[in-house]
């Protein structure tokens, strides 16, 4: 779950990330 702390601290790339777990 590092990787997911290191998109959290990042909204930029949390936000795209978020779309790639839903899709």
């Amino acid at each position: 779950t590092d990787y997911d702390n290191t998109l959290n601290s990042i909204p930029s790339l949390r936000i795209p990330n978020i779309a790639t777990y839903t899709g």
